[in-house]
């Protein structure tokens, strides 16, 4: 499990995966910005991704996960 954490701005907030993949058998949640699962046979190596995170207001930034 990865926890993406959001401070500041106004909640609620929305997360979203704009580019890159979780590895196989993973998701995000788009609530809590939870990355949880399990990984799938054959999903191991290197991943990167960036996840968005937006507030009720629609201010957003963008973090990139390796």
């Amino acid at each position: 499990m990865q926890a993406n954490i959001a401070a500041g701005g106004t909640a609620p907030y929305v997360f979203s995966l704009v580019s890159g993949s979780l590895p196989a058998g993973l998701t995000l949640d788009t609530t809590t910005g939870i990355v949880s699962g399990i990984p799938t046979s054959g999903s191991a190596g290197a991943f990167t991704y960036t996840i968005k995170v937006t507030d009720q207001l629609g201010a957003s930034t963008n973090v990139t996960v390796s």
